[in-house]
């Protein structure tokens, strides 16, 4: 379940006090304040004991928030060094922000979950970018900074578009498997309506001769009757006889019946394992595509890992 993490908010206030500045509803820790430290390892506190991967995508995403308006903060006080470096802890964040929204992927999160998680994360990365902007147009930043500053802003606009697509293979993973669900027990549901039609109709015509037997042996009940009684007596007999051959019919009509109902019912199970199957098919065949999604996204991150590390290199070599 998405929370809104009130109760971290909360306890950060408590601790800042006066010492820290609120620009909308995100209150921020001066790093020059002797409260700094503690604030950072509150920070890794709350993380660590939070165990919702869409939790720990959202404070991942306020927590990269937080260092770029430090660094706003490092920059008014003319210490650029400190800025940069809050600027590459706040794509570190980032990076765990997609680790961790690989494993909500994972889980069985509801549609409209996924669409709120989905909205807010990018609410995050947007106000992200509009202060990587501001940050970028200033005077008093170095050319190197601005460089960093320019590839976290390129960085943003394709960890957007990892977003959609990890959110749209979500979507598209829970409509297949509701499509699968719903279509295994309409089956099942089907094929054993079926069988109960046909072992109704079984046991209709198992009454139906009965009452013809039964009819035939009182007709032939009544002829003897008329007749003396000697022939009574032969017509008892052969009512007798008849009712033997009736009972048996009847007998064998309900030992038909009964068969045709177990057959009935192993055809409902046996449709109902048939949908077990198919469901556990379409799961498996989800599971290797989220399995192939998540090592195309492994390759995607190592070789952005491996360019920014180049690209660290460059920096390092302009320094």
């Amino acid at each position: 379940m998405i929370k809104r993490l009130t109760g971290l908010t909360i306890g950060f206030s408590l601790i800042l006090g006066g010492q820290a500045f609120a620009e909308e509803s995100l209150k921020v820790v001066d790093p020059q304040s002797d409260l700094y430290d503690t604030t950072r390892y509150l920070e890794e506190a709350t993380y660590d004991i939070t165990t919702d991967f869409s939790d720990k995508v959202l404070l991942q995403e306020q927590f990269a928030e937080k260092r770029l308006r430090e660094a706003q903060l490092a920059i008014e006080q003319g210490d650029p060094a400190a800025a940069k470096k809050l600027i590459q802890e706040a794509d570190i964040h980032g990076e765990l922000m997609e680790e961790n929204l690989a494993e909500v992927n994972k889980t069985d999160d509801e549609i409209e979950e996924i669409d709120a998680l989905e909205k807010e994360v990018l609410s995050y990365i947007a106000k992200r970018t509009e202060i990587l902007k501001s940050l970028l147009i200033r005077d008093d930043i170095p050319e190197d900074a601005k460089k960093g500053i320019q590839r976290a802003i390129n960085n943003q606009e394709k960890v957007v578009e990892k977003i959609h697509k990890a959110f749209a293979e979500k979507r598209l993973h829970l409509d297949d498997q509701e499509d699968v669900d719903d279509d295994a027990e309409d089956e099942a549901e089907e094929k054993a309506e079926e069988a109960e039609d046909k072992a109704e109709k079984e046991r209709e015509k198992a009454e139906e001769a009965t009452e013809k037997a039964e009819d035939k042996a009182e007709k032939e009940r009544e002829r003897a009757e008329e007749k003396t009684e000697k022939d009574r007596e032969k017509a008892e007999e052969a009512a007798e006889r008849a009712e033997e051959k009736a009972e048996k019919e009847r007998e064998r009509a309900e030992e038909k019946a009964e068969r045709d109902r177990e057959k009935a019912e192993e055809a409902a199970e046996r449709a109902e394992e048939k949908a077990e199957k198919e469901r556990e098919r379409a799961e498996e065949k989800a599971e290797k595509e989220r399995e192939r999604a998540e090592e195309k996204a492994e390759r995607e991150r190592e070789r952005a890992e491996e360019k920014a590390e180049r690209e660290h290199e460059e920096d390092e070599d302009d320094d």
